[in-house]
């Protein structure tokens, strides 16, 4: 009998009974000989161990001290279990149980979840085991169970786990039958034996089984519930002192940790290197955070500078707290550092902002006073994700990631720029010289490891399968904005078949010294898990086999914390062989799942451990930077790998030539470490002393690093590219892919493409079938064939004479794709005319780039008229529609649809011809498609309407009918109304006011934006707002600024502002001439509040200002710069630390308090302090009046006076809410009014959008509904409902697991922004949203006005991609104007149609990614 996925209520009640006979036999998860697959606690594998093929735990000699468990590597949802478990003892307490649906908990030898009990009195019971700590379940036939009971025998267990229910049988017998009714518990987790305490007790298992049953919708997981678990801690976890908080660590046996660092001389450091000294640099990050895309004051802070430093710690091995000494400070969030080796002066490269800089000190005194831009051009969007983790590489490459909401064009010393966007690996020249991608994913790189063979390895920060991968120059990962590194660039493969838990893995470090860490810690990945406060454990291992099978398995915790404000976001081994952890300790982890001002955000607490094991002494490290190049060698052999390093920095640093014969000579030694041997080649490389004879050798050595090495460095000693071809001979034979990807890379890299060498490249493509059953191998053979086209590009010459001479190239199809353009079109469709063979999708997309040739048009219409080949190359083309020009294939594509519906009639021809006559606007199918209507169910009708929208139909009455039919909110109904407002004529138009009474809002909403994308359209709706046919609510700024994009100066506007006025804001505007002034005359005496919103225009000096009595008071913006200058004696009186921007809604209050001393706030924020107080009566004030001879030239809003310092507190709530006319007898004066007199050109006029303020009321129904959606989003979710509302509601602008649309931001890891963040994002879209996803508005000389988000494009054309729409391509040479709006992509009110229920199951399916 097989279980289908069913409700909670269904596993209750509708299950049919189940008898021990129905089980599937499964898959056996022990293999009888190891415990592979299965795991303890290191302290506890003297109890576990495989005896005769048996699983056996604990003793009959000796007490087990503790409850001991041996578990299952891997997790389990829903199974069918079954197993044999014989159980004896010799004393003392004798039981034992099996664990499911559980885990280890942290600082414990115990585990926690279910247990379903074996053992005298216990059989036939359900305990919780370290949770509940509670029988949680009896069987009702306890006797019966009991009685078939055999002591000290075998006897078969089965366990059936579906849902919430867990049942038993023992010996065929019925046992427990328990339904779970707290819906927090998780459903999934790792199955255990365990061994009791308390006797002499042997525990033996085997015949173990398992059938892995469907999923259970909505049910909660462990990684949810620590998810959950993080989310609610956030904000609440009290400071603890360093010691309090090292007292609730627990460690891998045999090691302790020590405090190196701490507050207040040490505040938020976030990361930390080592240099050739020994010492630690670390930089800090307390401005963190401030981003660009919801901050316009992030650039000027960068560009001021703030309160970030560049430390440095001598003797960071000593015992007891380290205190720093400062080599830089005025930083603002530098992300990363690294110290160089140079002996003459200290130096350090940092990652700040939007540069790379390396500061010096060039006169010894231990501070810098040098400062050079190596890099520029860094996207300083998202200050989570700016440039980090700088790690040094061989050839003098420096590697960096940049995380997702960044979008770069980095700046190289000689002008060279790259473009550098999103997700990605660089790395550049330690001078600056050169950059370039080095790879494209994954989500936001936190950890990136080179470790002692060369290979290189990452870290995705967002726990979707790539917590520990090989990474590889020019590879492609998944991640945010799904870049690849070409066209034909293959997803790298997922290794791990686990999850660490939590969604911001934040660090590597891979224990290799030899003597370091002992075993089973040595040669182990440690990984820094800040949601979690852990630090957990991988370890890695390659076939010898199948060099492409790599493995991975999960280790036991290494570090774990009970204080959640322990937030390791960093940690590297130091140069003392002790793991450094860089404790960010805060409650708040992240920066977006609370309000960036939230107070519980911790500005000064931050700690760096040191991680000790017992076995390692306490000592100082070897000044490696103070040693003589002699002895330099020496120490590339070093046990220290960082000892081995800082020699290899050395060497190339001082330009060791000399050290050339030994260093020659020891990559050549047999006897040498293979670790030392390939850092002698990199010092060889540093110091440009590599020889052909030395790689010659190398290139048949035994260990696939030496010989990754040589390829890679081969081009290098080559004199010509015939040579490089020649000395690669080997590689074709070559079985590890390291070796063969550096071999290509390396040939690709020669500056002579001679045509043996490009014979010699397409000799090293392997057909991607000879993988055979290896899925990596079949990863590896594709990357190799992508690596192979980057190396032949430029070599179109060679490749187009080898082409020429038929039989001369095994692959002639590949060899054309490598040629590319109009010659490699030709030549792939001579050679498919050749094969009578069906294009590949990359060889259809090759020919469609130039069906404007004869021969290659020929080929696709040869493809799409053969029956043979007509769907497959239809598929192919509707799939490549967007990045064609389609216009010329347009007939033809016609007959093959038609064709293809007469010969395959079905479902499957019908729906190609419509997705083809939508995307592709045939529109000569519009009678097709017609057809197609008639009698069609909901969702063909749907894709019918869709199309003939789409292809352009006019048939409005068609439109009209069907949107009067259809039941409102259908999508029949919304598709046929928007088709229907897209025509442009008076018909059209009367037959959309027609059925505009019956729209619901929301199809009200969008029909409206369509009748706003064309002039036309456009004026027929003013029109009938002036008449009062639509209603003038529908007019936003939004709207109204559309209506004016359109129409221009047309009087029917001047109509309809009067109209639309009454909710627009009322500004007081100066124009800039110097009698623009509001004439107050104001006299202040003893304390004061002023407060005003402004938004100045370009080009702010001392012209501009709030109020101002000449010679002796004038608050003036300077520079940009809130000041108060009162007169000749006093001068400057106070001046803000930044200034404010032009065109940018500025919250400005100063106070004056009862001694004359002045405050001064900028955004609700204090912002500076007078030293000295002012004279305590001003007379003759007027408001935006200056001293200089220009005038203010901006809108002032809500300008209020107080005779009172009003509190910090007061001014924080006015940034936010409106201020409202208070009965208050300190307020003053508000502004604008009508009462005041205006001098010159000033105005009080409306405008449509003021500051980003609210009424109290506003507030208040604003928290009300966030109120509603906090209790939704925590009520129990079943995430199966919650995925189908996301692929119907969000999947049509993002992305989740590759999947969706590339409108919005990528939702993989959306879940860490937490229930408030979440929400923030969907309830307030335009509140702060991603600026690459504002909305770009088009202007065609048709007159359309269309919008969508701004996918791609090129020299002839721009992607516009829409929300429900295909994509739209759109010739620049149909373009009058593009412009971006201010405003999000995302609709305001996604949430409104659905029901509590689904709004419940959508949040909580957002929340589980």
């Amino acid at each position: 009998m097989s279980f289908l996925p069913i409700s909670l209520l269904a596993s209750v009640c509708c299950c049919l009974p189940v008898s021990a006979q129905d089980e599937a036999p499964g898959v056996s998860i022990f293999d009888g000989e190891t415990l592979s697959g299965w795991g303890t606690l290191e302290g506890d594998r003297q109890w576990w161990r495989v005896e005769d093929g048996v699983i056996t735990g604990g003793s009959l000699t000796t007490n087990v001290p503790h409850n001991t468990f041996l578990a299952t590597d891997a997790g389990y949802g829903n199974f069918d279990l079954s197993l044999e478990i014989r159980i004896t003892g010799a004393g003392g307490f004798v039981n034992s149980g099996i664990q499911i649906r559980s885990r280890r908990v942290p600082d414990s030898s115990e585990m926690t979840g279910y247990q379903v009990d074996a053992g005298d009195g216990w059989w036939g019971k359900l305990y919780d085991e370290s949770r509940r700590n509670r029988v949680l379940s009896t069987s009702k036939n306890l006797e019966e169970v009991q009685a078939a009971v055999l002591p000290g025998e075998w006897n078969t267990y089965r366990i059936l786990a579906v849902g919430s229910r867990i049942r038993s049988w023992i010996n065929g017998v019925p046992a427990l039958d328990y339904i779970e009714g707290e819906l927090d518990i998780p459903l999934d987790g790792q199955i255990g034996i365990q061994v009791h305490s308390g006797g002499k007790a042997l525990v033996q298992v085997r015949n173990i089984h398992l059938s892995k049953l469907s999923a259970t919708s909505g049910a909660m997981t462990w990684r949810r519930w620590d998810k959950q678990q993080s989310l609610k801690n956030q904000g609440k976890g009290a400071i603890l002192s360093p010691d309090a908080e090292l007292a609730g660590f627990t460690l891998a046996p045999g090691f302790s940790a020590e405090l190196v660092a701490c507050e207040p001389e040490s505040s938020k450091i976030v990361d930390i290197a080592f240099d050739d000294h020994g010492r630690m640099w670390a930089v800090t990050a307390v401005e963190y955070p401030i981003d660009s895309n919801e901050n316009a004051e992030a650039a000027a802070l960068y560009a001021r500078g703030g309160r970030d430093r560049v430390l440095v710690f001598d003797t960071p091995w000593a015992e007891g707290v380290q205190i720093p000494r400062t080599f830089a400070d005025g930083l603002v969030i530098p992300m990363a550092v690294l110290p160089l080796g140079v002996r003459a002066a200290e130096s350090v490269l940092v990652g700040e902002g939007a540069n790379i800089l390396r500061l010096t000190d060039t006169d010894g005194d231990g501070r810098a006073d040098s400062e050079e831009i190596v890099l520029s051009g860094f996207g300083i969007q998202d200050s989570h994700l700016l440039p980090h983790r700088f790690v040094r590489a061989p050839g003098g490459w420096v590697y960096l990631a940049q995380g997702a909401y960044n979008s770069s064009k980095v700046r190289t010393t000689d002008g060279q720029e790259t473009t550098f966007n999103q997700c990605k690996v660089g790395r550049f020249q330690l001078d600056g010289s050169r950059f370039e991608v080095a790879g494209t994913g994954l989500n936001n790189i936190w950890g990136f490891v080179i470790d002692r063979q060369g290979d290189k390895w990452i870290q995705e920060a967002n726990d979707l399968g790539y917590p520990l991968v090989p990474f590889e120059n020019g590879a492609s990962y998944p991640g945010i904005g799904s870049h690849r590194s070409r066209p034909h660039s293959p997803w790298r493969p997922t290794l791990a078949d686990f999850q660490m838990g939590g969604t911001g893995l934040s660090g590597l470090a891979l224990s290799e010294d030899l003597g370091g860490f002992p075993s089973p810690w040595d040669h182990t990945f440690l990984i820094a898990n800040p949601i979690l406060s852990k630090i957990q454990g991988i370890r890695a291992s390659r076939s010898a086999v199948d060099p492409s099978e790599v493995q991975l398995e999960l280790a036991s915790e290494f570090l774990t914390s009970r204080d959640k404000n322990f937030r390791p976001v960093a940690i590297h081994f130091g140069s003392d062989g002790c793991l450094y952890v860089v404790d960010w300790y805060n409650p708040i982890i992240s920066h977006n799942e609370v309000p960036r001002n939230h107070p519980d955000r911790d500005k000064t607490s931050s700690r760096v451990w040191r991680i000790r094991h017992e076995s390692q002494q306490r000592r100082a490290p070897l000044d490696v930077a103070a040693l003589s190049d002699e002895e330099l060698v020496g120490q590339l052999s070093s046990p220290s790998n960082w000892a081995a390093r800082a020699a290899w920095h050395q060497i190339g640093a001082r330009g060791a030539v000399a050290l050339g014969p030994d260093l020659n000579a020891l990559a050549l030694r047999q006897d040498a470490p293979t670790s030392a041997r390939v850092l002698a080649l990199w010092c060889l490389e540093d110091i440009e002393r590599l020889n052909a004879d030395l790689l010659g050798a190398l290139f048949s050595a035994d260990e696939p690093a030496l010989r990754r090495e040589a390829a890679r460095l081969a081009v290098q000693v080559a004199q010509d590219g015939d040579q490089l071809a020649e000395s690669m001979a080997w590689v074709q034979n070559e079985t590890d892919p390291r070796v063969r990807f550096a071999a290509i890379e390396s040939l690709g890299q020669s500056s002579s493409h001679t045509p043996k060498l490009v014979e010699r490249l397409l000799e090293l493509v392997r057909p991607l079938d000879a993988a055979g059953s290896s899925a990596l191998l079949a990863a590896d053979i594709a990357f190799e064939r992508s690596l192979v086209r980057v190396a032949l590009e430029g070599c179109g010459k060679e490749l187009a004479a080898l082409l020429a001479v038929p039989g001369s190239i095994e692959d002639p199809l590949f060899a054309a794709l490598c040629l590319g353009g109009s010659a490699g079109a030709e030549a792939v469709a001579f050679e498919l005319a050749r094969a009578g063979i069906v294009p590949s999708k990359e060889q259809l997309t090759l020919l469609g780039q130039h069906t404007g040739q004869p021969s290659v048009r020929a080929a696709v219409e040869s493809l799409l008229a053969s029956p043979a080949s007509r769907r497959v190359a239809l598929g192919l083309v509707l799939e490549q529609a967007k990045r064609w020009e389609m216009s010329n294939l347009a007939p033809v594509l016609t007959q093959s649809l038609r064709a293809l519906v007469q010969e395959q009639p079905g479902t499957a021809s019908e729906d190609l011809l419509l997705r083809s006559a939508r995307d592709l606007r045939l529109a000569a199918l519009e009678s097709d498609v017609k057809a197609l209507l008639k009698g069609s169910n909901p969702k063909r009708a749907q894709a019918c309407i869709e199309a003939l929208g789409e292809m352009g139909s006019n048939d409005a009455e068609l439109f009209f009918t069907w949107a009067q039919s259809e039941v409102p909110g259908s999508p029949v109904r919304r598709a046929a109304a928007n088709a229907l407002a897209r025509i442009s004529g008076e018909e059209a138009f009367a037959l959309t006011l027609e059925l505009w009474p019956y729209l619901e809002s929301t199809l009200r909403q969008s029909v409206f934006a369509e009748l706003l994308a064309g002039k036309g359209r456009a004026r027929a709706l003013a029109e009938a707002l002036v008449r009062e046919d639509i209603s003038v609510e529908f007019v936003d700024a939004r709207g109204f600024a559309r209506l004016e994009a359109a129409l221009g100066n047309d009087p029917l506007l001047e109509n309809l502002r009067a109209d639309v006025e009454a909710s627009w804001v009322s500004v007081l505007h100066l124009g800039g001439g110097k009698n623009d002034f509001a004439d107050t005359n104001l006299t202040i005496e003893g304390p004061f509040t002023l407060e005003a919103w402004v938004r100045m225009e370009p080009g702010i000096t001392n012209d501009d200002g709030l109020l101002m009595g000449r010679g002796v008071f004038d608050f003036n913006f300077a520079a940009g710069l809130p000041r108060l200058w009162c007169g000749s004696k006093f001068h400057d009186v106070i001046i803000a630390t930044r200034p404010i921007l032009p065109g940018v809604w500025t919250h400005i209050a100063m106070t004056r308090d009862e001694a004359g001393f002045m405050s001064l706030y900028l955004q609700g924020e204090l912002n500076q302090t007078s030293h000295k107080p002012t004279p305590d009566r001003f007379e003759g004030l007027d408001v935006g009046a200056t001293t200089p001879g220009g005038g203010t030239h901006g809108d002032i809003v809500q300008w209020r006076l107080w005779n009172r310092a009003r509190s910090a507190e007061e001014i924080a709530q006015a940034a936010r809410l409106a201020l409202v006319a208070e009965d208050d007898e300190s307020l003053i004066l508000v502004l604008p009014s009508s009462a005041v007199p205006l001098s010159g050109k000033a105005s009080i006029e409306p405008i449509p959008v003021g500051p980003p303020i609210q009424s109290a009321a506003e507030a208040a129904a604003d928290e009300v509904i966030f109120a509603r959606h906090r209790v939704l989003a925590r009520a129990p979710a079943d995430l199966a409902s919650g995925k189908a509302l996301y692929a119907e509601h969000c999947a049509a602008c993002h992305r989740v697991a590759g999947q969706g649309a590339d409108i919005g931001p990528v939702l993989d890891g959306v879940g860490a922004k937490g229930i408030e963040g979440l929400l923030r994002s969907i309830l307030t879209p335009n509140a702060g949203f991603e600026s690459g996803y504002r909305t770009l508005i088009v202007e065609t000389v048709e007159g359309e006005l269309l919008d969508g988000f701004l996918a791609s494009q090129d020299d002839s054309a721009i992607i516009l991609r829409r929300r429900d729409r295909p994509d739209l391509r759109i010739p620049k040479d149909t373009v009058l104007s593009m412009r971006f709006d201010s405003l999000s992509l995302m609709p305001e009110g996604l949430l409104d149609p659905l029901t509590d229920t689904d709004i419940s199951d959508l949040l909580g399916y957002l929340l589980s990614l």
